[in-house]
């Protein structure tokens, strides 16, 4: 079994490098029964170097989703995690997530014991289309198959609100989206958006929540 992994990157700062680094290492680290093919989709300066894993830079303005259907265009393999450069895959997280998979679940996200407190996991469903309960963001998992059904993913906006995008996406297509609570792949807080200008800034974060209103209004 081998799993695409897709990590979004900026290469831009030494610390922003050894952050990704440390995010390629945790992943490698925690599987033995499961294969790993890791692209890189790199917006920031193309020095890094990451050993084995292939690396394709990211051309023109900066959009999430579009890096993430980058990735699947370069990739093949059935089942994909699209990610942030900024986690903590523990052990066991991908035979969990496979096993989802296996039963017929086309879309997932893993738990982040930061994020997802026990607590929380008692108050919300495992499965729907909150973004930052159900759905998070920095990693989404899927089954290939689901592009038969939404084409690919919405590129209405550029950061902020693409996991919002990507839920509307899925819920007009009928397909569920689950929490795996035992698949654990920790968030540790992106530090991208600090390297940025104030008005960079505003244009990837807040000032993207216009975009997210029109396509709503027009898909809905």
């Amino acid at each position: 079994m081998t799993f695409d992994i897709i990590i979004m990157c900026c290469s831009k700062t030494p610390e922003l490098i050894a952050m990704t680094q440390n995010t390629i290492t945790s992943l490698r680290e925690s599987e033995f029964s499961v294969k790993f093919n890791v692209v890189l989709i790199e917006s920031g300066e193309p020095t890094a170097y990451y050993g084995q894993d292939a690396i394709y830079l990211y051309k023109g303005d900066f959009n999430y989703n579009r890096a993430c259907n980058l990735g699947l265009s370069l990739t093949n393999n059935k089942y994909v995690l699209l990610c942030n450069n900024d986690l903590e895959f523990t052990p066991g997280f991908a035979e969990t997530i496979n096993a989802f998979f296996h039963v017929g679940a086309m879309s997932v996200s893993p738990r982040c014991k930061y994020h997802h407190t026990d607590q929380r996991l008692k108050t919300i469903q495992l499965d729907g289309y909150n973004v930052g309960q159900q759905i998070v963001g920095w990693c989404i998992g899927i089954n290939r198959e689901i592009l038969n059904y939404i084409g690919g993913f919405d590129e209405s906006v550029s950061f902020w609100y693409s996991d919002h995008v990507y839920a509307e996406q899925i819920k007009r297509a009928g397909i569920a989206h689950y929490l795996v609570p035992t698949a654990i792949v920790n968030h540790l807080g992106s530090k991208t958006l600090d390297t940025l200008k104030p008005d960079e800034y505003f244009d990837l974060t807040v000032g993207q929540y216009h975009n997210y209103k029109k396509a709503t209004e027009v898909t809905s």
